[in-house]
């Protein structure tokens, strides 16, 4: 849990350097309720291994307007960070995925 604060410290910081907000949703059925609720202004998709294929389910449903500018997948192993780079790979060239060891 101390590792997930000083991650959310660090996003919470890099957002509002950028002048945006950080909109912390845990599973991807509360981001899927999250897109559904409105029109969303440009962000970035931050989700870990578990969750990201779930959002990108969501994201499908979704109209254009409503992606993310990019996707960022944290990886807690190099085994899971192997898998999550091979997927990534295999995105159409549209999509925007970087993966990122979490350091977990």
């Amino acid at each position: 849990k101390n590792e997930m604060r000083e991650l959310r410290t660090a996003l919470l910081q890099s957002a509002q350097a950028l002048g945006a907000q950080l909109q912390c949703l845990k599973k991807a059925v509360k981001f899927s309720a999250w897109l559904r609720s409105g029109q969303r202004q440009p962000y970035i998709l931050v989700a870990d291994w578990r969750e990201v294929k779930p959002c990108m389910d969501a994201l499908q449903e979704e109209s254009d307007c409503n992606q993310p500018r990019d996707i960022v997948v944290l990886a807690e192993s190099a085994r899971v960070l192997e898998r999550a780079e091979l997927w990534a790979a295999s995105r159409p060239d549209d999509d925007l995925v970087l993966v990122e060891e979490s350091g977990n």
